[in-house]
């Protein structure tokens, strides 16, 4: 669950260091580990834009 996603970002940031790797640590820190956050929700808007940019690029194409 939460929990253990949470606990397991812990880990991967700490094995992570920030001045190395500045967006990936706001990204987990502001983000990933707030209450709520879900991975779908992202996935999916995502997946959106990418096809979405698919289908207008197939459409030029024609």
């Amino acid at each position: 669950g939460e929990e253990e996603i949470g606990e397991l970002a812990g880990q991967i940031i700490a094995a992570l260091p920030a001045e190395a790797y500045p967006h990936f640590t706001e990204l987990t820190t502001h983000h990933v580990l707030q209450p709520g956050y879900g991975f779908g929700k992202s996935f999916d808007v995502g997946l959106d834009l990418i096809l979405d940019g698919i289908e207008e690029a197939a459409a030029r194409e024609g």
